[in-house]
């Protein structure tokens, strides 16, 4: 497959009609929006947007083409688009392009380099060095360089008349790829993204580039793995949309191979909108998961006496319906799933020999269900749902007598204006007796556990609770981000993590300070303790595109500002997914291993960050 791939800027709160262009900004808590931008020379009362019982506040505003800087104002507080991701300046203003008849158009990237006006270059580059303490013979410490790595990220994006943009990455990391991989120069084309789009068609092809969703509530092609991102990582393939085909609407289908595992993924689904009502079906095959090699065969089939041996993998199929409601108020989902998965032996060994076959056995069937509300219940609760997952075993997978396990999770979620909330989630697992504990990660949802749920994962039932709460005062920005996974409240097994996080400027340089405990409790586990880490971070601008950082403690988050270092640290310690489903009871030892390792991580890192 040709590895030439995308990224695509969708302006979804900024449309275009035949009156002009339309802004739409969504907040059920916010009393008075409105709407400011250098077309009105960022007056804060000229254009007040009219409000909407849902909470949706739109104005039309009559702009002849051009670009476009604005802002949302509100409640007196400068907002910008969510639903743009397209920012300038340094204020972070949303940016829009407005071509004839009103039309909104793609983001126009302005050249930085002379090769072409359609081109542009992005480079981040970056020195790293570390200094740790050592120990001295005669009992002193010293502090000495080690873990030095340069890491430089060569973006290039395309824009083709409105109609394709290309997006491809170029890594060279000294670390990274150079212990991956046995070449000599550690440099790697390591992301890309293609666009193309006319009318009632978008095509997307990806190559390791987490930018790609469906658009199903099952979340079948999106919110992958523990940190819940984006599907695309570590996936290569396309997708096409039509707007439009026939009597159907929204119908996409893609294709993906997975880059490590050789997974084949097809993916479909289509729908169809009848006033506040939308129906949808969807679709998921998986090809080739779990590959194993030279296994006997589940039913102890044998030959002469000798059992046979085969090269298998697993197929699953899925097949599901949903129906969304979308009022004035609130928002309504709720859907159904049905599949199975088998065991496939694609070759047979006689001797040492593999030869081609073609035999399955049934592993187990799949039911799925939701619910979900949002609106319902008033600025309280802003959005609730519930979700139902059984899976069937047939015997020839497990002990007699074992038939099922299944999964009930309640959950619903608060929040005043991205300012402070809270979400609950009530998980139930019912079992009718003992069966392989593997089989519970059948579960795509327990791929996705977070780090503070893995000691309760088994257990009857369990709760989770994350408080957040998020301040900001002039040039200081705090918040509080806290997670609580528990047996009940106030009894054990638990764990408790929590985050603060403050920063602040300092005339030029940029303090930041980071304080985490992480307490875990279980006697199953024989752990019961609490750890304590600490970052401080000096961030200084010595050029225009240019910062020198001095951090202390271990640097909270990865080289690609995608998620928390410290579960990357204590995933390399072995506490991670595969560590519950292979060694659960294990998991104590190594989560202690790992977070006092982390406790104890006191070095000072040097950073030179080039940006352009």
């Amino acid at each position: 497959m040709v590895k030439i791939l995308t990224i695509l800027f969708l302006v979804q709160a900024v449309k275009s009609t035949p009156q002009g262009v339309k802004f739409e900004y969504f907040n059920p808590q916010a009393k008075v929006v409105y709407l400011a931008g250098d077309f009105n020379n960022w007056s804060t009362t000229a254009n007040p947007m009219r409000r909407e019982s849902n909470g949706t506040f739109w104005l039309v505003m009559k702009l002849p083409p051009g670009k476009y800087e604005y802002k949302f104002v509100v409640d007196g507080q400068y907002t910008a688009d969510p639903d743009n991701p397209v920012t300038v300046g340094v204020y972070g203003n949303s940016l829009v392009r407005v071509g004839e008849n009103y039309s909104v158009l793609p983001p126009e990237m302005a050249t930085n380099t002379p090769v072409s006006s359609v081109v542009n270059f992005g480079l981040d580059a970056r020195g790293y060095l570390k200094l740790d303490r050592d120990t001295l013979e005669s009992g002193r410490f010293q502090y000495r360089t080690f873990d030095f790595m340069e890491d430089l990220k060569l973006d290039v994006k395309a824009n083709l008349e409105d109609k394709a943009d290309l997006w491809v990455r170029i890594r060279y990391n000294t670390k990274q790829y150079r212990e991956q991989s046995t070449q000599l120069i550690p440099i790697k084309f390591e992301r890309g993204l293609l666009t193309m789009k006319g009318g009632n068609f978008n095509f997307f092809g990806f190559y390791n580039a987490h930018e790609i969703k469906g658009p199903d509530p099952f979340r079948l092609l999106s919110e992958v793995g523990e940190f819940r991102r984006d599907f695309g990582d570590g996936e290569q393939g396309v997708m096409i949309n039509f707007n439009n085909l026939l009597v159907l609407q929204n119908v996409v289908l893609a294709y993906s191979n997975n880059i490590i595992q050789d997974r084949d993924l097809i993916y479909a689904t289509v729908g169809r909108e009848l006033s506040w009502f939308k129906l949808g079906l969807v679709y998921r095959g998986q090809k080739g998961l779990n590959k194993l090699y030279r296994v006997p065969s589940p039913d102890s089939l044998s030959e002469g006496g000798n059992l046979l041996f085969f090269n298998t993998y697993e197929n699953e199929n899925l097949y599901g319906g949903y129906l969304t409601y979308q009022g004035e108020k609130v928002y309504v989902s709720s859907g159904g799933m049905f599949g199975d998965r088998k065991l496939m032996a694609g070759e047979r060994y006689r001797d040492d020999t593999p030869y081609p076959v073609d035999i399955s056995w049934s592993k187990s069937r799949i039911l799925k269900g939701f619910a979900n509300l949002k609106g319902l219940f008033g600025r309280w609760i802003n959005s609730a749902f519930l979700d139902y997952e059984k899976h069937y075993y047939d015997n020839l997978f497990i002990a007699e007598g074992c038939k099922y396990y299944k999964y009930w999770r309640a959950g619903a979620g608060t929040s005043y204006n991205g300012y402070f909330g809270l979400n609950l989630r009530y998980n139930i697992l019912k079992t009718d007796s003992f069966m392989k504990w593997e089989y519970l990660f059948d579960d795509l949802e327990n791929q996705r556990i977070a780090y503070g749920e893995f000691p309760l994962i088994g257990y009857s039932h369990y709760l989770t609770l994350n408080p957040f709460l998020k301040l900001n005062f002039k040039k200081i920005n705090f918040r509080y981000d806290g997670k609580l996974n528990a047996f009940a409240l106030n009894q054990k097994p638990y764990t408790l993590e929590n985050v603060f996080h403050l920063d602040f400027q300092v005339f030029k340089p940029v303090v930041t300070y980071e304080f985490r405990t992480y307490t875990i409790n279980s006697s199953f586990l024989n752990i019961n303790k609490t750890y304590v880490d600490h970052f401080a971070e000096i961030a200084y601008p010595v050029g225009k595109n240019a910062w020198l950082s001095v951090n202390y403690g271990y640097l909270p988050r990865n080289l690609e500002d995608e998620y928390f270092a410290r579960r990357e640290y204590t995933m390399d310690q072995g506490v991670d997914y595969n560590l519950l489903k292979n060694n659960f009871r294990g998991l104590g030892t190594f989560v202690d291993l790992g977070e006092s390792a982390l406790s104890r991580e006191k070095g000072v890192q040097l950073w030179l960050k080039i940006i352009f």
